[in-house]
């Protein structure tokens, strides 16, 4: 396990140290000064008595998404957007924040009482909390902005502490195929496993499903359908109301759901409790409970007779999904202890008058097998008390076969500050690490160290974890990979894992942190040649989250910023080409050969039978011969696209005026696009397109600074057309030496350069790194940037360029949308034209969801 970076709030105001701030950096005002979360039980090592009592430690939870965005809580309110009055010490503040950005928080709410439990929904947009004063909240992802989140649900259970809350509407998944891992195919490495009975009952009837348990033992189960319709149905835990203090939601493999609940008590037992609601034909549900048989820690000595059971502090199902093990956290004189549990089949001696059918003298006893709780292996670690559990939500590798468990960490905290890491077979350990001891806090504690360790949980994949103290620091470490548990990340297997990421949509951030710079190249192009071998439909589905996870990678490398611009290029060609090719109209054509034939597929077979035709003029004389002169659009609606037509015709310049370079093996925008022939027949296609809708309609036409007898669209075409039957073809090159001096290139910056961590850990090896919340911090490098690729006569410009709409959006705007992986921006909200084309509208929303680099937008205001 390995220090990635550790994330800080600055000192008090009101401390003794105020001066000792992180890096040096200058003395904070007091209105600057604001510690960020504070959380978790109290360190035994750290003294508080220099503390003031509203900066001591407080209750703190944390959680990742699926797309590796952390959610956290904290008693005192951060200076991100807490209205006035927020930051008082009693209650919860809940913020968000991209992993990649650990500075850059923000809030999302604040509740007057403490916030005990939140939880993320399986696509990562919506997440979960409820309080110790009954009252549970669903806030959803504004126009899937990060900075910007909505209530969507507010349920109240009047008199009630929430202890647990969790999200029912889990679909299939994917995990590995234990007998296709040396194949290069999806359809075999991976297989779709069904989700959880339960969990699909409400995925037929689309409806969301929140469980919540309460500290008094009350089961609520809140369903949502999709018009808004809300239901709830209760039950009693065990048929009556009783104590809990500590409490696990799983699915077990034959679907239900189980609840495992304990009081704190180490004489009593651990319940178990089955959870199946049932619904009726409209869709009302009920919910029926029934008991398993429980876990009493007693009925076994493995520990020392001088060393007895004081209390069970943690319980945790080893996964949320195809589990049947749990892990019990125990507290003893001698420190904390780990116990695994896992359901077995006992067999029990039947008496020969209640077998089936009697049983004759002298045949064996027939015996019966009868599922219970078998004790499997414990972990004692320093003689500590233990602070928290963390297991992954799922297993990548799946179920170990007919009855094998899944293979998986468990990461074990204890108050001394070390972290555990062990294994799920017979918790064997792997490695441990202690929390980094120097920060702002530590010095106002007296130098006793770091905070203690509060809540943890593991990354989307499960090759990071996060670490929360009791001081508002969040420290994020590289795990080492399941499949050679303690080694180090090899080429195939990341090349795996991110296939994984691509089939199962999971995110693949945390792999980036596994990743060596050396490997880059090699991991990209190991995913492409696996992704060439794909069936057409795969290819096709698949093609843009593959182009997303290449160019994220080749961002990590200043060396092969080039291959990313070009992705990014290729990306955004294909969806022009999409949208030019669904705004044709449909024209009903008789032909004796064809019969009705459309305007679209009219145009690609022109050109299918015409490949080596470089004149454009004759080709657009063989559509005007098919469909005659008349072309059914409305007034305007060509103009519509112009932005996009500007683009691609910009970017076939470039390609074309760079050629000369690329024969030189001069790498740089446009290298890896003039050897692509699909890419080539694209710009062949959409020129052709262009030619035609500017016959009917004026103002479609590309705007440059041109010779008076020098034809943009027809020269290109030209060019093109021979770039793809001889590109060593001469004239073709003399031709593109000329091209600068017969037209102003205007300028194309695609290279959108990656930010945040991702890049200092694998490009630049700058790990750990410190932050600190709310400061974003200066990661220029001293490396020299890679050679740009130097076109004579091509402009420049300092504007900046809205990726979504290929638009400028100036030199300083207000506001922008931009992304937590990459600088790529865009425009903050709709745009304003209500009158556009359905193709226009259904273009701006492409990368509404997730940026070009795979992360999620924020609201940046460039006055700030």
């Amino acid at each position: 396990m390995d220090l990635m970076y550790s994330t800080y709030g600055p000192a008090p105001a009101d401390a003794d140290a105020m001066a000792l701030t992180l890096g040096g950096g200058p003395r904070l005002a007091p209105t600057q000064a604001y510690p960020h979360a504070t959380t978790g039980p109290a360190a035994s090592h750290a003294p508080h008595h220099r503390l003031p009592a509203r900066f001591r430690d407080g209750v703190s939870l944390s959680s990742v998404s699926s797309q590796n965005v952390l959610l956290f809580t904290s008693r005192l309110a951060a200076a991100v957007g807490p209205p006035t009055g927020a930051g008082q010490a009693s209650g919860s503040h809940v913020f968000v924040c991209d992993l990649n950005t650990p500075w850059d928080v923000h809030w999302v709410t604040s509740r007057l009482g403490q916030v005990t439990a939140l939880t993320w929904d399986a696509a990562g947009r919506q997440f979960a909390l409820a309080d110790d004063q009954g009252h549970a909240q669903i806030w959803a992802m504004l126009d899937c902005v990060l900075s910007q989140w909505k209530c969507v649900l507010k349920e109240c259970l009047p008199g009630e502490k929430i202890i647990q809350a969790q999200f029912l509407h889990a679909g299939p998944k994917t995990v590995l195929n234990s007998d296709g891992l040396e194949s290069a195919l999806y359809s075999e490495k991976f297989t779709r496993l069904p989700g959880p009975a339960l969990a699909s009952a409400f995925v037929q009837r689309r409806l969301v499903g929140l469980a919540l348990i309460s500290s008094s033992g009350v089961f609520t189960l809140i369903t949502i359908s999709t018009a808004g319709r809300v239901r709830t149905a209760q039950a009693l835990l065990g048929g009556r109301r009783r104590k809990i203090k500590l409490v696990s939601m799983a699915f077990l493999r034959s679907g239900p759901l189980v609840v495992a609940t304990s009081d704190g008590n180490a004489q009593h037992p651990i319940l178990i409790h089955s959870i199946v609601p049932q619904f009726n034909a409209a869709d009302q549900v009920s919910v029926a409970v029934e008991d398993y048989p429980g876990i009493f820690l007693n009925t076994r000595q493995p520990v020392a007779k001088d060393d007895d059971y004081q209390a069970v502090v943690e319980l945790c199902f080893v996964m949320r999904e195809d589990c049947d093990s749990i892990l019990i956290g125990t507290h003893h004189e001698s420190g904390g202890k780990v116990q695994l549990w896992a359901v077995q089949d006992t067999h029990h001696a039947i008496h020969k008058i209640f077998a089936m059918g009697g049983a004759l003298d002298g045949a064996p006893v027939p015996r019966l097998a009868l599922p219970a709780w078998q004790y499997i292996e414990m972990f004692s670690g320093p003689c500590s008390a233990l602070a928290a559990l963390a297991t992954p939500p799922w297993s990548v590798q799946g179920i170990g076969g007919p009855g094998g468990a899944p293979s998986c960490y468990i990461i074990v905290a204890f108050n001394d500050g070390s972290i555990h890491c062990l294994l799920r077979d017979s918790l064997q350990h792997i490695a441990s690490v202690d929390l980094p001891k120097s920060s702002v806090r530590a010095h106002l504690s007296g130098g006793g160290g770091g905070g203690a360790i509060s809540s943890m949980c593991f990354t989307a994949t499960a090759n990071a974890l996060v670490v929360n103290d009791s001081w508002g620091q969040i420290h994020l470490y590289r795990v080492s990979p399941i499949s050679d548990p303690g080694g180090s990340h090899s080429i195939p297997y990341l090349v795996t894992m991110f296939e994984y990421c691509l089939v199962s949509g999971i995110d693949f951030w945390d792999l980036t942190l596994c990743t060596r710079h050396g490997f880059i190249e090699a991991i990209g192009e190991k995913l492409r040649a696996n992704f060439e071998l794909q069936s057409e439909s795969h290819r096709s589905y698949y093609f843009y989250q593959l182009a997303m996870i290449e160019s994220f990678l080749y961002r990590l490398s200043p060396a092969l910023e080039y291959k990313a611009a070009d992705l990014f290029a290729k990306v955004t060609l294909m969806s022009i080409h999409g949208v030019f090719k669904s705004a044709l109209r449909t024209l009903e054509v008789k032909s004796f050969l064809e019969g009705e034939i459309t305007m679209g597929s009219s145009v690609a077979n022109i050109l299918k039978q015409n490949p080596s035709e470089w004149d454009l003029e004759k080709l657009f004389q063989v559509f005007q011969g098919t469909h005659g002169t008349d072309l059914n659009t409305e007034p305007g609606f060509c103009q519509s696209f112009q932005h996009l037509i500007q683009w691609s015709s910009t970017l076939c310049l470039h390609i074309l005026a760079g050629l000369p370079e690329y024969k030189q093996m001069r790498k740089g925008l446009g290298f890896d696009l003039h050897k692509d022939p699909q890419v080539l027949l694209i710009l062949r296609e959409i020129l052709y397109v262009v030619r035609i809708w500017s016959h009917f309609q004026d103002g479609c036409l590309p705007s440059f600074t041109q010779g008076s007898d020098f034809n943009v669209v027809s020269q290109c075409f030209n060019m093109v057309t021979k770039l793809k039957d001889n590109p060593s073809d001469e004239g073709l090159h003399d031709d593109c030496l000329r091209l600068p001096s017969q037209v102003m290139l205007p300028p194309l910056n695609l290279t959108i350069k990656a930010r945040g961590v991702a890049p200092m850990v694998v490009a630049f090896h700058r790990s750990p790194m410190s932050f600190e919340f709310g400061e974003e911090p200066d990661l220029e490098t001293s490396a020299p940037p890679p050679e740009p690729l130097f076109i004579e006569g091509a402009m420049s410009s300092q504007q900046l360029m809205d990726c979504s709409r290929l638009i400028y959006l100036g030199k300083n705007p207000t506001a922008v949308k931009m992304s937590t992986r990459s600088y790529a921006m865009s425009f903050p909200g709709p745009n304003p034209n209500v009158n556009q084309p359905v193709a226009i509208k259904s273009w701006e929303k492409r990368w509404v969801r997730q940026c070009p680099s795979g992360g999620n937008w924020k609201i940046r205001h460039m006055t700030d």
